[in-house]
């Protein structure tokens, strides 16, 4: 998914894609109760359900991270302010749960892991549940935002403790043409694959459509694979992800 010509980044990758590590990062809180709101006709949440969907590899609940303060934090988005995503997921017979703690028994039952932007670091033993999930064939999905840089490193460091190079960023892309009401909440048609926006099911409440997604700027690493991905764009070592300016 990219930014489109009209943005003040042309072209920049909005969503990365690491199947190798079963990593994603998006760049804003997509499911979050404000972006359906504003966004309900775009297809963000099938999206999000097709895209852990196909990085994961074991069956499972949707496991939403809330144990590191995203319920006060002005960045986070805790599960409760995903009401309408977690509707959507239970309507496609996709279980979902918030969990607070990384014991073996709660992420032994989980697809994928959701963490939007957290208030408080993940721990060391923390990271290497997280990582134990991966590699028993979880996905992990970061959603980043412009509202905290600081949240932003910690998701770094999520991604970077699963052998990622994804990196979400702090320069913003806006667009002046953009479909939204405001520029800072740029749309866009270019996808690298448009069959994640279809229906994620039969039974799907969703329009099965190719609509425009409103996010901030990520930048994956190069794959081979059909997993939905971007050319990434480099700095120093590591692959960089823009935001866009939206404070969410």
């Amino acid at each position: 998914v990219r930014a489109p010509e009209t943005a003040s980044q042309p072209g920049a990758p909005l969503v990365g894609v690491d199947p190798e590590n079963r990593v994603a990062a998006v760049g804003a809180p997509l499911v979050g109760d404000d972006y359906v709101a504003e966004f309900g006709d775009y297809g963000n949440e099938p999206f999000v359900a097709n895209l852990l969907t196909a990085l994961s590899d074991r069956e499972g609940d949707v496991l939403w991270d809330g144990g590191h303060g995203q319920f006060s934090a002005d960045a986070g988005t805790a599960l409760e302010s995903a009401s309408a995503f977690q509707r959507y997921l239970e309507g496609v017979d996709l279980g979902v749960e918030q969990i607070n703690g990384y014991g073996y028994p709660l992420l032994k039952r989980g697809r994928a892991l959701l963490v939007t932007p957290p208030a408080e670091e993940f721990t060391s033993a923390e990271l290497s549940a997280i990582r134990s999930f991966r590699d028993a064939g979880g996905a992990v999905v970061l959603f980043g935002s412009a509202a905290s840089a600081a949240a932003t490193e910690r998701l770094n460091a999520v991604a970077a403790a699963l052998g990622s190079d994804l990196t979400l960023g702090t320069d913003g892309v806006t667009d002046p043409e953009t479909d939204a009401a405001d520029e800072a909440d740029p749309t866009t048609s270019v996808f690298g694959d448009d069959d994640l926006f279809g229906a994620h099911a039969e039974n799907d409440p969703a329009l099965a459509t190719t609509v425009p997604t409103a996010t901030e700027t990520l930048t994956p690493p190069p794959t081979e694979t059909p997993t939905p991905t971007a050319t990434p764009t480099r700095t120093s070592n590591r692959r960089r992800v823009s935001r866009h300016s939206r404070q969410t």
